[in-house]
Order: structure tokens, then sequence, then C-alpha cells
């Protein structure tokens, strides 16, 4: 079961997630981490949602979680 409320009750910020993905990737080493964690439903942190959530993981008011693969190479970028 993912419960991914649970498990980013801790993260406050764009970049408290990004590192608890990574962190959660890099110790994922004997399962994939989307069998743990729905990377579809991840907490957003304010601002409006984007047009477009293509390879947008999650934002803030002024700040995009994107990427493709896995977290350790996702970025946080400035909304255009």
């Amino acid at each position: 079961m993912k419960m991914n409320e649970a498990m980013f009750a801790d993260c406050y910020t764009l970049d408290q997630l990004l590192s608890a993905l990574v962190e959660m990737d890099h110790r994922a080493r004997d399962y994939d981490l989307t069998d743990a964690v729905d990377l579809s439903d991840l907490p957003n942190y304010g601002g409006i949602e984007p047009v477009s959530t293509i390879e947008v993981w999650s934002w803030d008011e002024s700040r995009l979680l994107v990427g493709d693969g896995s977290p350790k190479e996702w970025e946080i970028v400035t909304r255009s």
C-alpha cells in the first residue's frame, strides 16, 4: 500500500520533498521506488497547478519539481 501522506509528513518545502525522494530512491536498491511511492500523487506546496504537468512532479508558488527518470535526476526550476 502506498501511503504518500505519511511518508512526506515531515516535508514542508519542495526542497525537502526532493531530498526525501532522492534518499528513498538511494535506499531502494532491492526494489523500484514506484513500488513504494505513488509519484503521481506527491504533495504540492501552494501556487496554481501548471497547465501541463508532463514531467512535473510537484510545485510551490514560484518553482516546479521536474524531471524524467529517477528522483536523483530531477531538479527544481523557477516557473516561467
